[in-house]
């Protein structure tokens, strides 16, 4: 079942951004993220797949739009789903739903950025009728 994350799913977001993602941010860290985010539904959203009340994989999109291309988008910033139920066909649930929303806000598409060596996720979007239009590197400055 596809259903908007709330702030009692904190403690499986963690688990599956530490776990699935790779992520490295305490939990005080994603509870603060997770309240901030919550608070911004008109530019962040996020929903969550449910089995037998468990959560057990999510996805966060936020709106993407640009001054020099015409595509207003949802960005996907990060997809999960707990190891135990990969190749079930719930990051598809969770794809078709954030298409369906970008469909209901008038969107023009879905963005992805995904690592270059994220085969796996490759061949799932791609499986899934996403295109790769350009190699890019990404750029990061932390303020002290």
């Amino acid at each position: 079942m596809i259903r908007k994350i709330t702030k009692h799913d904190l403690e499986i977001i963690h688990h599956l951004n530490v776990n699935e993602l790779g992520g490295s941010s305490d939990i005080k860290t994603t509870q603060s993220t997770l309240t901030r985010l919550l608070d911004l539904p008109d530019q962040h959203y996020l929903i969550g797949y449910e089995v037998d009340g468990k959560l057990v994989g999510y996805l966060h999109a936020q709106m993407f739009e640009m001054l020099y291309n015409p595509n207003a988008l949802l960005n996907v910033i990060s997809m999960a789903v707990t190891s135990d139920t990969q190749g079930k066909g719930i990051g598809t649930e969770l794809m078709e739903a954030i298409e369906d929303i970008g469909h209901d806000l008038g969107l023009d598409g879905i963005r992805i950025n995904s690592g270059h060596n994220r085969e796996r996720a490759h061949q799932f979007y791609e499986k899934h009728g996403y295109v790769s239009n350009r190699d890019q590197k990404r750029f990061i400055k932390l303020f002290d």
